[in-house]
C-alpha cells in the first residue's frame, strides 16, 4: 500500500471550489490525487480500477476512483492506491489482456522481457521474453499472442502466450517515436506501426506489410475501431481527426483512405474507440474531452476540464496520458502527482 489518493470533486462553470456545469450540462470534473506523476493509463474493467506507470517507469500503481465514502462538502475523497516497484523501468505502456481481464502486461526494455502481473494484487504472475527491448507492447486474442514493439521502433517481436514461445521477429522500419496497435478482431497476427511519418500495416504468418499512409500523426492520437480492423482513426497537428478505411474487398491491401474529419480547433493528443459499446471514439486536446461519432465523425459533446483548475501548475501541466472507463475518461498530467476523472462529454 503506497497510501491514499485525495480525491477532491470539482464542479465545473459556477465558480465554485468544488464543482459546476459546463455550459449547464452539469458534467462533473475529479481530481485525483496520487504519490507522484503517472502516466500510461489504463483501465481494467473487471475490476473498475485504474492502472498507472509512475512517470519514471519503476512503478505500477492501481487506483479505485470509487473507494472510500463521499466526505463533507469541499474535503475531498479519499481512494486506496496499491503500487509495486518493477525490475527496471517499463515502457511507454501497459498491454492488458482483452480475454483475461485481470491479466496485464509490462513491458521492460531493460530486462528484455515483459512482466504478467495481476491487475488486482499487483503480483507478478509469470513473465515472457519478448526481443530487444521491448518499448511497446499488445495482446493480439485471435493469435494469442504478446505483440512487442522495440525501443528504436525497428522490430515487432511475437510471442506464443501459451507456449512462451518467440514466433516472429519482424522488420518494421520503425523509429523511436513509433507506437505498436494492435486490432481486437481476427486470428491471423496483424498491427500497425504508427510513427511521425505515417502509419504501417501488417499481416499474415509471419506479419508483412501489406498497406501504408504517410501522414503527420499528432503524438499519441491514434486508435483503431475494436469493432472492425480496416478502420482507424488519426489526430492531425492541424487539429483534424481523421476516419481512415482501408479497401474492404483487398483487405487493407489496396490503399488507406481518409473518408471523413472531424475539426476540433486544436490538436488531438489521445485518442480512444468505444465503437462496439457506445459508437464513439473519444480524443483528448490540450483543454477538452471531446466525444465524436465513429462514422459521421460529427463531434456529440466536449467538455472543457481545464476551466475548474484553480491551480496554475494544473492549468500549465501537458497531458500524459488517457483512458477511457465505464463512465468517465481519465488523464495524467505530466509532472503533476493528479489523474483527472472527467465525465463523458454526451
Amino acid at each position: 500500500m503506497a497510501g491514499l489518493a485525495l480525491l477532491l470533486a470539482l464542479l465545473m462553470g459556477c465558480g465554485a471550489a468544488n464543482g459546476a456545469s459546463e455550459e449547464g450540462s452539469g458534467v462533473k470534473v475529479e481530481l485525483l490525487r496520487a504519490d507522484s506523476p503517472l502516466r500510461a493509463p489504463t483501465w481494467v474493467p473487471k475490476e473498475d480500477v485504474l492502472l498507472a506507470l509512475s512517470e519514471d517507469g519503476k512503478r505500477l500503481v492501481r487506483l479505485d476512483p470509487a473507494a472510500g465514502t463521499r466526505p463533507a462538502e469541499g474535503t475531498g475523497r479519499p481512494a486506496v492506491v496499491r503500487s509495486r516497484s518493477l525490475e527496471g523501468a517499463a515502457g511507454e505502456n501497459l498491454a492488458p489482456d482483452p480475454r483475461k481481464l485481470n491479466d496485464v502486461y509490462v513491458p521492460l526494455p531493460s530486462e528484455d522481457r515483459a512482466l504478467l502481473v495481476d491487475a488486482d494484487t499487483l503480483k507478478t504472475k509469470g513473465d515472457l521474453s519478448v526481443g530487444k527491448a521491448p518499448e511497446w507492447a499488445a495482446v493480439h486474442p485471435g493469435s494469442k499472442s504478446l505483440f512487442a514493439l522495440s525501443e528504436d521502433g525497428s522490430t515487432v517481436t511475437g510471442v506464443d502466450l501459451g507456449s512462451g514461445k518467440r514466433v516472429f521477429d519482424v522488420g518494421v522500419g520503425g523509429d523511436g517515436g513509433s507506437s505498436l496497435e494492435v486490432p481486437e478482431k481476427g486470428i491471423e497476427p496483424a498491427f500497425y506501426v504508427v510513427g511521425p511519418g505515417g502509419v504501417e500495416f501488417f499481416s499474415g504468418s509471419p506479419p508483412e506489410r501489406q498497406v501504408g499512409k504517410k501522414i503527420a500523426v499528432e503524438e499519441e492520437a491514434f486508435t483503431l475501431d475494436d469493432d472492425a480492423s480496416e478502420r482507424v482513426y488519426i489526430g492531425e497537428p492541424s487539429g483534424r481527426v481523421d476516419l481512415i478505411e482501408g479497401d474492404p474487398q483487398d483487405e487493407l491491401k489496396g490503399k488507406l483512405l481518409i473518408e471523413k474529419r472531424a475539426d476540433l480547433g486544436e490538436p488531438a493528443e489521445f485518442l480512444e474507440s468505444r465503437i462496439a459499446e457506445e459508437m464513439l471514439v473519444y480524443a483528448v486536446t490540450e483543454s477538452k474531452v471531446v466525444a465524436i461519432k465513429y462514422d459521421t465523425m460529427q463531434v456529440v459533446g466536449s467538455v472543457d476540464f481545464r476551466r475548474p483548475l484553480k491551480q496554475k501548475a494544473l492549468e500549465d501541466a501537458k497531458v500524459s496520458g488517457m483512458t477511457v472507463g465505464e463512465k468517465r475518461v481519465y488523464l495524467t498530467l505530466k509532472g503533476e502527482p493528479y489523474v483527472l476523472s472527467v465525465e463523458k462529454p454526451s
